[in-house]
């Protein structure tokens, strides 16, 4: 083979795919497949070397210490299964790739020779290469290596080139600040960007205080040490203070998505004593005025006041607080920043976990000049509390949104541009802060799994379906064959995905429509699956798509939000949620599968999450979409009456044996209570370990002896540094 012709080489073929070496793309059967950077790079690599061994220690030479992963046991775990899910492959059955346990990993599919002028030849399996090499490793082989490269080179700095072609800086470089145990959370950093200030729970990860790292250097300082919890620190213009929230006596339990109520404390960055600012409570982040005397924070008294809930202005000086910012019934705001110039206010405009952000022109006294702009037109998801942050130049915005995975976002100040996603960061991203003197982002990374266990009362909880992504939602078939649940082990937004009721033979059933499908419920007849998806506009709505797959049909017809759906007894019908979420005011409604008018069950502002009885004669649902009362009725009409009086948000599941829910009590090991419709017996079968709070929780087993539910597995975050951004 010429070397002009071994250079014309572009495509690999392995079966029905084909690796395009010059577009860095993979292909099934013609079609692109979304497979990430790092994924292409392994994948890459194995095909280098088809039937032999790639060790671990292979892979973190050439891949990991190069800048182009971070972590590595999680990230190549993540990446390979990853990998698996795109080409079809399975661990327990490979055909394309073998793991090798605790060494490395082999390509032992057939793949393609090329002939000489470059098209696919005979197909050779990778166990013959093995056994029987070649006498020289074929050109196109060797320059596997240079795509590899190449491939990186141009996911990491396709940013560089502005449109008339001009270079205008270094490669974008993701690089751990912090790898400490537990969380690292609400970084911020010094005005010149050598240090950056976070808050951190101890080794033991329990009550968190501020700390202080240096660029560059592995070492932290503790700067805080009070029984409360102390987070959200903000660095002052000037360098000379850190300001930060202590949580108010009884607070709960300390959770990077919680709303943490408390007092702004200010301090030296170099230690000493404290002082405390006010008593107005105020959630976290904190944002100082670049005149460094004005804080601003989101105001949180009472709940006899909650009307008087916004931004709010508090001086340094001790003055009374000011109001920058009052939401109507129903919505609230959080997240301030400050643009560099101090003339604009960036916050996020919240209907429970559902925002959008929001900018406030301001005079030089701090005083809204016009009504606020919108500059998010996508409905991002803000778990608790988060924080958004401003590029140096004042025109971008940067913030984090959660579609089965958190991500970095970026959108322009003047809403001229659609938010753009900062891929550099990867899954995971949230809480970023931007370095007013360097071309630094620091955020921290979740590494949050939740995968989906089997409680037996009297057993220990065992693992059905996991990754080392997020799986919720599970739902068991009706004929207990098979599991229905959401995730996003593909890498990507969550969409549905099915497997065998032990966990086995995992596979993709939803490649859409919108950027997140979730709660997927099956037909009576276990033919079909109900789900709801969010469309890139941000609205939902409920969709239908056959078990053995194919294209998903919308079956909503009203000019609403809709979720969580579920079928009626017979398979005619299906209930759903519908409303609006400003002002939240959601109900139940039904629709006919067979096309027909839509028709509301409850009244506007009464209910979530609705479920037939197995004898289809009653409704259960939650009054609310936070912790909340579930309610009973009839299907075909009147009064409602409540079952329970509190339960954990989505946390109940209805079987054959009657009603199973998570009761409203503090704890990671929650009670799992079964309620008796016909006796009224209410009993305790066991407790939820590391139970999900929040994720469209239970699934009942047919026979109403199990419950299937997301378990936390891990629950950590670390804080990232991306360099040269731009």
């Amino acid at each position: 083979m010429s070397e002009s012709s071994a250079l014309g080489l572009r495509l690999i073929r392995f079966g029905v795919f084909e690796l395009d070496l010059h577009a860095a793309e993979l292909r099934k059967a013609g079609a692109r497949l979304n497979l990430p950077t790092q994924s292409f790079q392994v994948l890459a690599l194995l095909l280098e070397r088809p039937g032999d061994l790639v060790t671990r220690e292979e892979l973190r030479q050439r891949l990991w210490l190069n800048g182009t992963f971070v972590d590595f046991e999680h990230g190549l775990n993540a990446v390979i299964n990853r990998l698996r899910d795109t080409l079809g492959d399975s661990a327990d059955r490979p055909r394309l790739i073998e793991t090798v346990p605790r060494r490395g990993y082999r390509f032992i599919g057939s793949i393609d020779r090329p002939d000489a002028g470059g098209a696919s030849g005979q197909s050779v399996p990778a166990s013959e290469l093995l056994t029987n090499p070649p006498a020289r490793r074929p050109f196109w082989l060797q320059i596997l290596v240079g795509a590899v490269a190449v491939a990186g080179v141009l996911a990491g700095a396709a940013w560089l080139v502005r449109r008339d072609g001009a270079v205008v800086g270094s490669a974008m470089r993701v690089v751990p600040l912090t790898t400490l145990r537990g969380h690292e959370t609400w970084p911020t950093f010094s005005p010149d960007g050598s240090h950056v200030a976070f808050a951190w729970g101890g080794d033991n990860d329990d009550n968190p205080d501020i700390y202080i790292a240096t660029v560059g250097r592995p070492e932290v300082r503790r700067l805080t040490s009070d029984p409360q919890a102390d987070s959200a620190p903000s660095w002052s213009p000037d360098g000379r203070q850190l300001a930060y929230v202590r949580a108010l006596p009884g607070t709960a339990p300390f959770d990077i998505h919680s709303s943490l109520r408390g007092l702004v404390h200010l301090m030296s960055p170099l230690g000493g004593d404290d002082r405390r600012l006010n008593d107005a409570p105020v959630a976290p982040p904190l944002a100082w005025a670049p005149d460094g005397r004005h804080l601003a924070a989101r105001y949180w008294p009472a709940a006899g006041r909650a009307g008087e809930r916004g931004i709010y202005l508090f001086a340094v000086a001790g003055d009374q607080p000011r109001a920058l910012t009052r939401p109507t019934r129903g919505v609230n705001h959080s997240a301030p920043a400050f643009s560099p110039s101090g003339r604009q206010l960036a916050y996020a405009s919240c209907i429970g976990a559902w925002c959008e952000i929001d900018v406030l022109d301001l005079d030089d006294g701090l005083v809204p000049k016009l009504p606020p702009r919108r500059v998010t037109h996508h409905r991002l998801t803000m778990w608790g509390a988060d924080s958004i942050a401003w590029t140096r130049d004042g025109r971008s915005i940067v913030y984090s949104s959660w579609d089965g995975e958190a991500y970095l976002w970026s959108v322009r100040a003047d809403g001229s541009h659609a938010p753009e996603r900062l891929e550099a960061a990867g899954l995971g991203a949230i809480m970023p802060t931007v370095a007013a003197s360097t071309n630094q982002i620091v955020f921290a990374r979740s590494l949050g799994d939740t995968d989906i266990f089997e409680f037996r009362p009297g057993s220990p909880a065992v693992r059905v379906v996991g990754s080392t992504f997020i799986e919720v939602g599970p739902a068991v078939s009706p004929d207990g064959r098979r599991l229905a649940f959401s995730s996003s082990r593909s890498g990507q937004a969550a969409q549905i995905w099915i497997a065998n009721r032990d966990g086995s033979d995992v596979r993709q059933l939803t490649h859409g429509p919108g950027v997140f499908q979730g709660s997927p419920r099956w037909s009576p007849d276990a033919s079909r699956i109900a789900f709801d998806a969010k469309s890139e506009a941000g609205s939902w709505n409920v969709w239908v798509i056959d078990a053995d797959g194919g294209t998903p049909q919308p079956i909503t017809n009203i000019k609403s939000e809709q979720v969580v759906p579920s079928w009626s007894w017979d398979g005619r019908w299906i209930n759903f949620a519908a409303g609006e979420w400003d002002p939240y005011s959601f109900a139940i409604w039904r629709v006919p599968v067979s096309g027909g008018p839509a028709q509301r069950l409850t009244p506007d502002g009464t209910g979530r999450f609705a479920s037939e009885t197995a004898d289809g004669t009653r409704l259960v649902y939650q009054a609310a979409e936070a912790d909340s009362a579930l309610m009973v009725r009839p299907v075909t009409g009147g009064s409602s009456r409540q079952l329970v009086r509190c339960a954990k948000n989505a946390a109940f599941g209805v079987g054959a044996l009657g009603v199973y829910y998570v009761p409203c009590e503090p704890g990671t090991d929650p009670p799992l209570r079964l309620l008796d419709l016909a006796s009224g017996e209410d009993r305790l079968l066991g407790r939820l370990e590391q139970f999900a709070q929040g994720s469209l929780g239970l699934a009942v087993s047919p026979d109403g002896l199990s419950i299937l539910y997301p378990r936390k597995v891990n629950d950590s975050s670390d804080l990232m540094l991306i360099e040269n951004f731009r």
